[in-house]
């Protein structure tokens, strides 16, 4: 069966309340309700099973998420990812000592040859041959 409504808002509360009593509903065409406006296009619909739907058991990991596997797979996650940042951290750490090294060269020539260049050019070279 299809019930309209003017809002989308009574339209999800309904759909809630016939799935919490075990009916199947659901909002059909919500999209053209909201792009045409609700009154045009008649309301928003929604489509009501007017059997019960038979609700699933669920059996296994699913069902109770705090189960051994569950607790287990997340340990190993969170590990997995603690590994990782301390693979990442270090590497950091690693790639930033190189480049301070290399900084530190560069720095280091380059001092060298404005200290040299510096004497260099304060010698006077003329007077030593006279």
């Amino acid at each position: 069966m299809i019930e309209k409504f003017d809002s989308f808002e009574e339209a999800s509360l309904f759909v809630q309340g016939k799935q919490a009593d075990g009916y199947g509903a659901e909002i059909v065409n919500e999209s053209v309700g909201f792009l045409w406006g609700p009154r045009v296009v008649g309301g928003f619909r929604v489509q009501v099973s007017e059997h019960r739907v038979a609700r699933e058991v669920e059996i296994g990991a699913e069902a109770n998420p705090d189960s051994f596997a569950s607790r287990v797979a997340r340990v190993v996650f969170v590990l997995i990812l603690a590994t990782g940042a301390g693979v990442a951290l270090l590497s950091a750490a690693l790639a930033l000592r190189q480049t301070l090294g290399l900084i530190g060269g560069l720095g280091l020539v380059l001092g060298v040859s404005l200290v040299g260049g510096y004497f260099l050019f304060r010698h006077d070279f003329r007077r030593r041959g006279e």
